[in-house]
């Protein structure tokens, strides 16, 4: 598990950033986007075409992908078992 601040600049240029805890990339972008979507002060949810940033901390890595490409990862079907059902739960709780 790895600390991860995801963000993401919205239309009038204003950026919106989370810390959140996850396994990989992707289950990072996931729990992030999820948590900025319902967050009170941000209006509406990220589109498709929006890019989050994922910070990785200790030893810091930055990563940028994509809302589209988040939702094409959770729908692929997982490499492994534990994969599955990562990606299960986390179409769950973005409601995919």
């Amino acid at each position: 598990m790895a600390s991860c601040t995801v963000s993401y600049l919205d239309n009038e240029r204003i950026e919106h950033a989370v810390t959140v805890t996850a396994e990989s990339l992707y289950e990072a972008a996931a729990l992030g986007y999820e948590a900025l979507a319902s967050a009170d002060l941000v209006e509406g949810r990220p589109e498709p075409g929006t890019v989050l940033e994922i910070i990785v901390h200790s030893p810091t890595v930055k990563h940028r992908v994509s809302v589209a490409k988040l939702r094409q990862w959770i729908e692929r079907g997982g490499k492994s078992p534990r994969e599955v059902v990562i990606k299960q739960r986390l179409k769950e709780r973005l409601g995919l």
